[in-house]
């Protein structure tokens, strides 16, 4: 989970927690690629706004473009209009997630993006 809200990272754990997902948290863009590195997650849920370098949205691009770093991304954002969408799904994002979300619909689409070949 990479976010720079402490309550969001802590929602999103307690959501994942109590279905048994096994979780790292980052606040930034420099602490998550140092996690992803180390411990090769099957999924980040990614923040597309965050302070400093990289963001969300440049934290996509390198992952998805380094092969050692190879995993499914599920952006996870307030900014839900097409443009912010589409950006997203030319970086090659697995699936977005509007802010504020259900948790049903968090379940659901972590679950949807897993099983996906």
């Amino acid at each position: 989970i990479v976010d720079d809200n402490e309550e969001v990272r802590k929602l999103i754990l307690l959501i994942l927690r109590s279905e048994g997902y096994e979780l790292l948290e980052a606040f930034d863009g420099q602490s998550a690629i140092q996690q992803i590195q180390r411990h090769r997650p099957d999924l980040i849920l990614l923040d597309v706004m965050m302070p400093g370098y990289p963001n969300g949205m440049e934290l996509l691009r390198i992952v998805k473009k380094n092969k050692l770093m190879s995993t499914r991304i599920v952006m996870v954002s307030a900014k839900g209009q097409y443009d912010d969408v589409l950006a997203a799904a030319k970086l090659h994002c697995d699936a977005y997630i509007v802010k504020p979300f259900t948790r049903q619909h968090m379940l659901d689409t972590i679950k949807n993006v897993l099983e996906s070949d």
